[in-house]
């Protein structure tokens, strides 16, 4: 049988997943399950056969138990679930973040706040990135940044002033807006010793990471459409390796080490 009726067995009927969520607990008698679930007869035995024929549970005496495999299909297909009701619940952050969403885990989004930019108050993102920047302290701080912000400019004195480390990445294009329209502002960073620019060919996805917390900006003509902001370890650990991938293309500016 090809691996499509499988799925589609499962996902035809809700009460084929609700069966298999209670025979994951314990084995269980089909009168059982009748009881617990509030199914007719007819609709535990008529499935439990369907599911014995594909190995996902084996009958043991009176008594249906789960199969290794029967779990692992079941578990699957929850997290499939879980990660299709995640990106429709924030189709604005996926969209806008593009090829850079391909490997963002679900638990990355789920644990955190996502804004997003909407007709009714389309600078929410940025309103709710300019409120937190103005309250976090951080000994270090990573960025990647496709625009010229002048809210991370803000931010950017405290953070230079009180000593954190800093580095940004920015692209070719965003560097040379910063030379023309906030030059004094790009010339009192880099003349700090504590803040490294770093150029590299292309950025399209905006991050900030501080000792604990993350910010990743979905853009979009250059305006930030959703923001991401989190504290979950997975959300770390993509926006890391996202950070580390950009950088690893990039150069310094003006030869800054």
């Amino acid at each position: 049988m090809p691996p499509r009726e499988h799925v589609e067995f499962l996902a035809a009927s809700p009460n084929r997943v609700a069966l298999l969520r209670l025979l994951r607990d314990d084995p269980r008698r089909p009168s059982s399950l009748t009881d617990e679930g509030s199914f007719s007869r007819s609709t535990v035995h008529r499935n439990l056969d369907g599911f014995v024929e594909r190995d996902w549970v084996r009958k043991d005496g009176p008594r249906y138990a789960l199969t290794a495999v029967g779990r692992r299909v079941l578990d699957k297909y929850e997290s499939l679930l879980a990660t299709v009701d995640v990106v429709h619940e924030h189709r604005p952050l996926f969209a806008h973040l593009g090829e850079a969403a391909a490997d963002l885990p679900v638990a990355a989004v789920d644990d955190a706040t996502v804004v997003t930019a909407s007709a009714g108050n389309p600078h929410a993102p940025l309103s709710h990135y300019a409120d937190e920047l103005a309250e976090i302290d951080s000994e270090r701080f990573l960025g990647v940044s496709p625009i010229v912000s002048e809210v991370f400019n803000e931010a950017s004195r405290r953070f230079v002033a009180s000593g954190t480390e800093m580095e940004l990445v920015v692209d070719a294009a965003t560097l040379e807006t910063a030379r023309s329209e906030c030059p004094d502002a790009l010339d009192r960073a880099r003349r700090a010793e504590n803040f490294s620019l770093l150029v590299a060919d292309a950025v399209s996805v905006g991050l900030a990471l501080f000792d604990r917390r993350v910010f990743v900006g979905a853009y979009d003509d250059g305006g930030l459409r959703a923001l991401l902001d989190g504290e979950n370890r997975p959300l770390r650990e993509w926006a890391k390796d996202h950070y580390e991938s950009v950088r690893a293309d990039a150069e310094p500016v003006d030869g800054e080490a």
